[in-house]
């Protein structure tokens, strides 16, 4: 399995990267803190190398979340087909977590810091 995280925190990247490393070392992972260099490594990986699972956070500078799916969406039915979205933030807001539901392509809204059961919610 492949994931990406796409976060512009570099001290939630180390928890993140910790628990899966740790828990879930079968699983390769990509780490992009900018959601536009994300979108340019979706649109530039062969598709057999597409992640499986994107955590992406909401609140990142230049573009946030919310503008990335809004870019995503505009993306090959190969990656959006492929990749499940995760939105992984430390937004509680109420108006964030309706907008994430909403989207097509997001899977599940996960409030950080992450424990290690949602990781084992996901990846069984």
């Amino acid at each position: 399995m492949k994931i990406l995280v796409i976060d512009d925190s570099d001290d939630d990247l180390y928890v993140t990267k910790r628990i899966i490393g740790k828990h879930y070392p079968q699983i390769e992972m990509k780490t992009i803190n900018m959601g536009e260099v994300a979108l340019d490594y979706l649109k530039s990986t062969e598709e057999v190398n597409l992640p499986d699972i994107i955590f992406l956070d909401i609140r990142m500078p230049v573009m946030d979340g919310f503008e990335f799916l809004a870019e995503y969406e505009k993306l090959p039915d190969g990656v959006t087909q492929r990749c499940k979205v995760y939105m992984l933030t430390s937004s509680e807001d109420k108006h964030d977590r309706k907008r994430a539901e909403e989207n097509k392509f997001v899977v599940d809204y996960i409030v950080k810091p992450v424990q290690e059961e949602v990781f084992k919610g996901i990846f069984g």
